[in-house]
């Protein structure tokens, strides 16, 4: 293989095809993976809006004890723990204590923002419930105007927590034991603390592969797209395998993903997007990846499998701009 000037290798490789078995496997070649479900990264633009893991959070409005106004899409660019709850609620009442646990252990970083949502004519009530029992929490009290969505919880209490971005990555309803959450929660504050990116482009085989690389503390991540030129069509049946090469300075955090089967369509309608999130041991080094996936020409229903073999620059030299 011959290394470019942007200190990345791809090489293309033909396979036999991909056999897609039940209970989460697949064969290739006499050899076993076992499967992950396929978890794109959502954005702004692309998530749907709802209350589930994966959904963009509608831009709720809501005011302060002091009445001053704030909206949800100003706290972008931090994690936000969002609680609904109210004081005549009697899981909310077993919940809190666990919520104020949570609140002290992190109420000094600045990458977390907790917001306590209670329905305007419960405010006061509930404000006053939480005062004389010594909780410390942010409260709110839920103002939204009637031409802006509303975000409709059946039940309480339910905890949205979202990303940097206002996408739902911790949905959960009823009480929960939040103080036994903690760890989970310094991992979602650190994996999201982005400081930099940076990207690279791939062309192989009836695609191109778009990497962009996320230094964060301590993780970083690598996002994946695969780009069908050409009018080429990604074979969803065939799916999409992420495999570590044997060169990677880096302790994957999450597993490789490979793509679930589509049951409604042979080709996948949107581009595939895929996220990992690593360690490296030290601020140099490679991730190289086998990524395997199937694909069709222009004109042609008869789908290829193919493999492509990347390695992506962690150190932060010869990056390239999409």
């Amino acid at each position: 293989m011959q290394r470019n000037t942007q200190s990345f290798i791809h090489t293309n490789i033909a396979i036999r095809p991909l056999l897609f078995l039940a209970f989460g496997f697949i064969i290739l070649t006499g050899c076993a993976y076992t499967t992950h479900s396929l978890r794109s990264f959502p954005t702004p633009d692309t998530a749907p809006i709802g209350a589930e893991e994966g959904m963009r959070c509608p831009n709720l409005m809501f005011q302060d004890e002091q009445g001053q106004g704030k909206e949800l899409q100003n706290y972008r660019g931090k994690i936000v723990f969002l609680n609904f709850w109210a004081s005549w609620c009697i899981p909310c009442q077993r919940e809190m204590p666990s919520i104020q646990k949570l609140y002290d252990a992190l109420k000094n970083d600045e990458g977390i923002e907790f917001i306590l949502l209670t329905i305007k004519k419960d405010f006061d009530v509930s404000k006053q419930y939480a005062k004389s029992l010594g909780y410390s929490l942010p409260l709110y009290k839920a103002t939204p105007p009637d031409d802006r969505p509303i975000l409709k919880i059946a039940s309480i209490p339910r905890t949205l927590i979202l990303d940097r971005n206002g996408i739902i990555v911790m949905s959960k309803a009823g009480e929960q034991p939040w103080n036994y959450w903690l760890e989970r929660v310094q991992d979602l504050i650190r994996t999201s603390a982005v400081t930099s990116g940076r990207h690279y482009r791939f062309p192989v085989d009836g695609v191109r592969i778009e990497v962009e690389v996320v230094d964060g503390k301590p993780n970083s991540s690598l996002r994946l797209a695969l780009v069908p030129e050409n009018g080429v069509k990604l074979s969803s049946k065939r799916g999409i395998v992420v495999s570590p090469g044997e060169k990677s300075s880096v302790r994957w955090v999450t597993p490789m993903p490979v793509s679930q089967i589509e049951e409604d369509t042979d080709y996948f309608l949107d581009t595939p997007k895929l996220a990992l999130s690593f360690i490296s041991s030290a601020n140099s080094g490679v991730v190289d990846l086998i990524i395997e996936y199937g694909y069709c020409k222009a004109n042609s229903e008869e789908c290829v499998p193919a493999k492509t073999v990347i390695e992506v620059p962690i150190s932060g030299l010869g990056s390239t701009s999409l």
